[in-house]
């Protein structure tokens, strides 16, 4: 048996952009790839990238845009704002879709799934120098606790706090025995000083 992981982002027609490959990059920008975030503000577009965040990585259409707006808000591809919930926000809005899978086939139970952010060395240590924000977009609605705070909602999505470091991870839904697992999450990133940032996000969960 081996484990199958994807991670794919959706380019308005489908889960198209892959970003499975240790050299795929998530790059957080302004307007277009390349321009930077205010510090204390939000990403205004969201594009696939190298290490050395180069160049758009994207075809025609970019990752789509999650952006911070509120605990209750976010903005959809840098467009009107809307409340943070499943009515307003499907699957396809989310920044990125992490899946997972036996290569067996042999079906699955996933519990203690945990998603954070860290330095990329050590994961109790959050990104230096960038707040990250994140929720699951689930089917029957949006999770945004986190473990230090659980259960109060909304820490994952809050920018006093959000997933830096495992000791802040966002708390993810469990799953019933399926070959497939799906995971939907939606991301915002705020930069607390200048300068161009770097980490990793970690999923964390045991199978059975």
């Amino acid at each position: 048996m081996a484990d199958v992981f994807t991670r794919k982002a959706h380019d308005g027609s489908g889960w198209n952009i892959d970003l499975s490959t240790a050299s795929d990059y998530l790059a957080a920008n302004g307007t277009e790839f390349g321009e930077g975030v205010s510090v204390g503000g939000y990403q205004d577009s969201m594009h696939k990238t190298d290490s050395g965040m180069a160049s758009d990585g994207c075809a025609t259409n970019h990752v789509r845009n999650t952006k911070y707006i509120s605990e209750t808000e976010v903005s959809l591809n840098s467009g009107a704002t809307v409340t943070l919930d499943e009515t307003n926000v499907a699957d396809i809005d989310c920044t990125l879709r992490w899946s997972y899978a036996d290569d067996s086939p042999v079906s699955t139970v996933l519990s203690n799934v945990y998603l954070f952010a860290y330095n990329g060395t050590t994961p109790a240590t959050p990104p230096v120098g960038v707040t990250v924000l994140a929720f699951e977009r689930r089917t029957a609605g949006i999770l945004k606790s986190i473990l230090s705070d659980y259960p109060t909602d909304g820490g994952a999505w809050d920018l006093t706090k959000g997933i830096g470091g495992s000791a802040n991870a966002l708390i993810c839904s469990e799953r019933t025995s399926v070959a497939t697992h799906y995971y939907y999450f939606g991301l915002s990133f705020s930069p607390t000083s200048k300068g161009q940032k770097s980490g990793k996000l970690r999923l964390e969960f045991d199978v059975q």
